[in-house]
């Protein structure tokens, strides 16, 4: 084991030589060059098939993937090899200066695609010609509605660059919606593209230099968000009714590549809150910020304890009123048609997902307070929380709040473009914050647990 699992790649000159079996391998269909200033750096080369990079197996100790890519050669010699001078150093100096400007410029990783780019992706990769196109909203991501000459509906939607380089985890969203989608759960259908792959990896310059993008176009959904529809609490009830069914359909997966499911280190897992602190400069209000710091502390002090008797799973990690559609019903209540959006799916603590689900929902409905109760009673419907996940509740919704808040605020200093969007925490969710802070564990609790009863 300990010989099969070296991760350096031993070819011999012979090896190298040997013309390569294609594995998977990123298309591109424009210039590899990363930068349009001109800064010397190797060009990678296309392959015979025409794609920047090939993922080759077994060079001789276990059968494991390396990625070989053949670059163009660089004249002249390191510095380390040369006898440099003062003057030197500081054109060494302005050069990195130059450098990480270009990088800091072309870093931007969402994709910026016009409606006739998308129109032409679409019927390149689909063989689908729109008769109709429009603009979704999303957080880092980009989503076009396609409408076909039949009337057909359809999604496309272009991960975010930094996301794409994550292929393992693109993979297991595509497994784990069709796994819950079999098991009665409304989702959206990942479709194949006319190469018959469910995903397509293409490099294109948005305006920002050339990035690999992941592109999927999936059946549509029926029915408004939460966020958009005037929802009851037996709605809300059945929100969390709906949101515990899906985690335990999630719980009986069995994943042979789990490791891409590793949430430790995402700024969005719950038990690193203390983060926050890190952007707390984007939170002009001092007693906000006195706020935020309050939630952060009594976290650390009150629920980290305990998550070792928090049950541990996959979660969808992001079960908002944006993500969870609903159609009207005849008894002026509504149906759950679907749930969106599985990025963030990762191993966590399952009591996240209820928390984060009150949290959101609190923001589409007039009476903040009343949300708790209705989802949580829901919930429970179909999984109980044990006592120390119920003790842990309270703390629970007002982290996430402070990290929806502030990472918000941060994302929309970074992209201005999409600031009504990304601060719609900042509108509704510092009064919330504020309420839920002066009121306190006990009574919000108290609150939440006598509204649960009402539902039993």
């Amino acid at each position: 084991m300990e010989k099969a699992l070296d991760p350096r790649p031993k070819l011999s000159v012979e090896q190298a030589n040997r013309p390569a079996k294609m594995a998977h391998v990123s298309k591109s269909k424009t210039s590899p060059w990363p930068f349009s200033a001109s800064i010397p750096v190797q060009k990678v080369l296309p392959t015979t098939a025409g794609t920047l990079m090939s993922m080759e197996v077994d060079c001789g100790h276990g059968a494991l993937t390396y990625g070989v890519r053949l670059m163009t050669f660089l004249p002249g010699k390191s510095i380390y090899d040369s006898q440099v001078t003062p003057l030197d150093f500081y054109q060494v100096g302005k050069f990195i200066a130059s450098l990480n400007f270009t990088t800091e410029k072309a870093l931007d990783p969402r994709p910026k695609l016009s409606l006739e780019q998308a129109n032409r992706l679409v019927q390149r990769l689909y063989g689908i010609v729109p008769c109709q196109m429009s603009s979704l909203p999303s957080y880092v991501d980009q989503n076009f509605l396609v409408v076909s000459r039949e009337g057909s509906k359809f999604v496309l939607k272009i991960v975010n660059a930094e996301e794409s380089k994550n292929y393992a985890h693109l993979e297991i969203q595509n497994l784990i919606t069709l796994f819950v989608g079999e098991r009665g759960i409304p989702v959206q259908k990942v479709l194949p593209t006319t190469a018959g792959t469910l995903m397509s990896m293409e490099e294109m310059d948005c305006g920002h230099g050339a990035l690999t993008y992941c592109v999927r176009l999936m059946t549509f959904l029926p029915g408004k968000s939460v966020y958009d529809s005037q929802v009851t609490l037996q709605d809300l009830y059945q929100v969390g009714k709906f949101i515990a069914s899906l985690n335990e359909i999630l719980q009986q997966l069995d994943l042979p590549n789990s490791d891409a499911l590793d949430f430790t280190n995402n700024p969005w897992n719950m038990l690193n809150i203390a983060k926050v602190q890190d952007f707390l400069t984007v939170v002009d209000e001092g007693h906000l910020q006195e706020v935020i710091l309050g939630v952060v502390k009594a976290f650390q002090l009150n629920v980290l304890p305990q998550t070792g008797s928090f049950r541990k799973g996959i979660i969808h990690n992001d079960l908002n009123d944006r993500n969870i559609l609903v159609t009207p019903a005849l008894d002026g209540h509504h149906n759950i048609s679907g749930v969106l959006d599985f990025s963030l799916l990762g191993k966590s603590c399952i009591v996240f997902e209820v928390a984060i689900s009150i949290m959101y929902h609190m923001f589409s409905y007039p009476t903040p307070l009343d949300v708790g109760g209705a989802i949580l009673a829901g919930w429970q419907s179909v999984m109980v929380l044990n006592e120390e996940e119920k003790d842990s509740l309270y703390l629970l919704v007002l982290g996430r709040l402070c990290q929806s808040l502030v990472y918000g605020l941060d994302n929309a200093r970074k992209y201005p473009d999409n600031a009504v969007y990304l601060q719609r925490t900042s509108q509704i969710g510092v009064r919330i914050l504020k309420l839920l802070w002066e009121l306190g564990k006990e009574e919000v609790l108290k609150k939440w647990f006598s509204d649960h009863a009402k539902f039993s």
